[in-house]
């Protein structure tokens, strides 16, 4: 099992017990729990204190573990003989009894908590129910015969407790084993206690060597070049018989077959007899020892997706005493070197299970490597190196969290992204995509990986001229973490930047982009280049003039979505807005993330509900619809779905009110394991009133179909016309003027005035 210089790590707690005083019985048989056919007599004179050590792993576990050392239980008799019955054990976790094979005890001859050779197994009992008894029927015997179980008075002895795991054991489920009772002929004291949680981990890469080489290499030389270039590593069957072998003793872990470093060859000194050993020898003299080594290395193991990985291996070593005589280590290859990892410095002649952290490799590549080396060709009689059922497990590492909260910022001519960085294990690098519009990001190829940088875990990077006047208006962004393991996050919120031409003179803007942070209209006046004065229209539906020399909160107002401002320019100027655009997504590779699902998010308003429709994904059992109030928050991984449903359609209902609201939605489809997909592009909805009289007018989303004033004059109640900028004039649509008269398409980032007769109207919005 684990030995102290394996690199084995275990917690060790222990619970004090005082020493009982003794204890008188009565007469009276008593029949314990879990053993109907047993019946013991009553305690008698003396009594057992027991030390409960937990020894579970911190290395955790793996489907089709065997003999994990979980528990220790120091017993010390007083004031007489004591006769262990059994032990009552309660398993728990995030665990079924199923997944666990079997619960042994093994009789730990010198306390060291650790299984070895000369000691032996005192009971085993297969798994069937969360509470369960060892022995399962009958009492606890000697494993060296079938006398009852007994810590003699005043002496010490120790069980550990070791358990299997079932193939079909569940990855990331838990395990903790409890002692409730210890069941003997003399009062117990203490004893009872319960373990750490250990996980059951995924398993990255595991060989019992029963199926052929599977890519190992093995490589060797001798002086005599007879074995060369082979070496003697090589996959051992059914050799077994030999002069010098232990009786009993197999060449494999489990089954039939290990790789071993030796040979088995006829005795040149008594023919017809076999030895089992590394010696070899020059060509034709079969005394003349020669020097010898061999290097066996496992295939390339993927572990990128891992993370706290350990390395469990079963071996028997036979070897020459002495450090420096007969050299048995182990490397690790990473693609950048081989690293030592353990060296073997005293012979064991057992099999014994080796456990390696490799946390510090997790997330590469790798290849481990045994290496005998028998140094000085002498004293080469010793059955060598077998290894056997190897297998690297660790955490799997499905998905890396993704960056969050990216900004635009304008420095200049350029634009400046930063972002809070994703803690994931295994980050490595951030990949960066840009697009022209913020429904057509190409996902396949990045604008930037910052691996290519000399800071691949930088939180910033700058697109240069992205700003300049001849650059395309819009530019959308997204961000993705990378991981060393090939795994990419989902994608971060969009942020954009918004490029403006204002002529000299009067003209009309409006926000294209919703601003990260809120601003006033004063801060636009002092940043737009020239600006002479900014309006802003009130709730009368008259013109409030800021002039930039009258300063912060003085007839300001936060500038917001919808509204529209009268700039007066002193020259021509170039402005670029920066913030969150209507629509994101949440993608991924995988389920839905066809650019046929990601675009087909349809939302309409149908009196006060709005219905939303999408394209079906094959694979998807059910799909989960987000709604948010703010266009970030469906970057909010720990937000809730509103709805559910199997269907491509659902109705949100009574959401459409009759003053301002504002909801974004988004579809997610789930597979049959109940993962996520990819999401669909968001759609807005923004509800807007407009008091009668004359009020501010912009399209605070785009829409999926541009439309002209006339349309909208046609189609939001109440109205008379929309007043437009022509060449620095207000000029007026007015709703009974046939289409294209004093007509233009209504865009984003300009400004408009509406009219309204008799009262105020309400408006719903649809688009990006």
């Amino acid at each position: 099992m684990n030995r102290g210089n394996a690199l084995r790590g275990y917690r060790s707690k222990s619970i004090s017990i005082f020493l009982a005083t003794a204890m008188m019985a009565g007469g009276f048989a008593v029949l314990f729990p879990y053993e109907s056919n047993v019946v013991r007599a009553p305690p008698t004179a003396g009594s057992l204190t027991v030390t409960f050590h937990d020894i579970s792993p911190d290395t955790h576990t793996f489907p089709g573990d065997v003999n994990i050392s979980m528990i220790s239980l120091e017993m010390t008799a007083s004031g007489g003989d004591a006769q262990v019955y059994s032990i009552d054990f309660t398993l728990s976790g995030i665990i079924h009894p199923s997944e666990i094979s079997n619960v042994a005890l093994w009789d730990d001859a010198n306390g060291d908590k650790v299984q070895q050779s000369y000691e032996c197994e005192l009971a085993r009992t297969p798994v069937m129910t969360s509470t369960f008894t060892v022995p399962r029927t009958g009492n606890l015997s000697e494993c060296t015969g079938p006398a009852n179980y007994v810590v003699n008075d005043s002496q010490t002895r120790y069980i550990l407790v070791l358990i299997s795991v079932n193939i079909t054991a569940v990855p990331d489920n838990t395990i903790r084993l409890y002692v409730t009772a210890i069941n003997a002929d003399v009062t117990v004291n203490g004893g009872t206690g319960s373990t750490g949680a250990i996980e059951v981990n995924s398993i990255f890469f595991s060989d019992d060597m029963e199926s052929g080489p599977n890519g190992w290499i093995k490589e060797g030389w001798d002086e005599g070049l007879m074995h060369t270039p082979g070496g003697l590593w090589h996959l051992s069957q059914g050799e077994e018989v030999c002069k010098n072998t232990i009786l009993g003793q197999p060449f494999f872990h489990s089954y039939n077959t290990s790789w071993w470093y030796g040979h088995r060859y006829e005795d040149p000194s008594d023919p017809g007899t076999f030895l089992c050993n590394y010696y070899t020898h020059e060509p034709g003299d079969p005394y003349a020892s020669t020097r010898n080594w061999g290097k066996l290395r496992t295939p390339w193991i993927d572990a990128r997706k891992g993370t706290s990985l350990v390395v469990t291996v079963w071996h028997y070593l036979s070897k020459e005493l002495g450090g420096f005589l007969d050299r048995a280590r182990v490397y690790l290859n990473d693609s950048l070197g081989w690293h030592f990892i353990y060296e073997a410095k005293s012979t064991e002649n057992q099999w014994s299970k080796l456990t390696f952290n490799l946390s510090d490799y997790a997330g590469k590549r790798m290849q481990l490597e045994f290496r005998f080396d028998e140094v000085d060709r002498h004293n080469n009689h010793f059955l060598g190196w077998f290894i056997d059922d190897l297998t690297i497990y660790g955490k799997y590492i499905s998905t890396i969290l993704p960056p969050t909260n990216l900004t635009t910022t304008v420095v200049g001519d350029d634009v400046l992204l930063e972002w809070n960085a994703s803690i994931s294990p295994g980050l490595d690098h951030y990949l960066i995509y840009r697009a022209t519009d913020q429904r057509e990001f190409d996902f396949s190829i990045p604008l930037y990986n910052t691996s290519n940088n000399p800071f691949p875990l930088r939180t910033n990077w700058t697109d240069i001229a992205a700003a300049e006047a001849t650059s395309p208006a819009e530019y959308y962004y997204i961000v993705r973490a990378g991981s060393s393991f090939g795994l990419k996050s989902i994608t971060s919120n969009t942020a954009g930047k918004w490029t403006s031409s204002f002529r000299e003179g009067r003209d009309a803007f409006s926000l294209p982009l919703e601003p990260f942070v809120k601003k006033n209209v004063s801060w636009y006046s002092e940043n737009l280049p020239g600006t002479e004065f900014i309006r802003w229209m009130n709730t009368t539906g008259h013109w409030v003039t800021h002039y930039p020399s009258i300063g912060e909160g003085v007839k300001d107002i936060p500038a917001v979505m919808g509204d529209s401002f009268e700039i007066s320019l002193s020259s021509s100027t170039n402005f670029t807005f920066c913030g969150y655009p209507a629509s994101m997504i949440r993608f991924q590779e995988g389920l839905g993330d066809s650019i046929v699902f990601r675009k087909s998010l349809s939302v309409q308003t149908q009196g006060n509900d709005v219905s939303l429709g999408w394209e079906p994904v094959v694979g998807a059992i059910e799909y989960l619809v987000f709604r948010s109030e703010e266009r970030n928050g469906l970057h909010d991984l720990s937000s809730l779905p509103v709805a559910n449903t199997t269907e491509s359609h659902w109705i949100d209902s009574g959401v459409v009110g009759t003053g301002r609201s504002e909801y974004y939605y988004m579809v997610i489809p789930i597979d049959s394991s109940s993962g996520l997909g990819s999401g669909t592009y968001s759609v807005g909805m923004l509800t807007l009133e407009y008091h009668s009289g004359s009020d501010a007018f912009s399209l605070p989303l785009k829409p999926e179909v541009p439309h002209t004033l006339d349309w909208y004059c046609e189609n939001i109640p109440n109205t008379v016309g929309i007043v437009h900028m022509m060449k620095g004039y207000w000029r007026l649509h007015a709703r009974e003027m046939p289409e294209g008269v004093y007509d233009t398409e209504a865009v984003q980032g300009e400004g408009y005035q509406i009219l309204s007769e008799r009262t105020s109207s309400v408006y719903s919005f649809v688009g990006y």
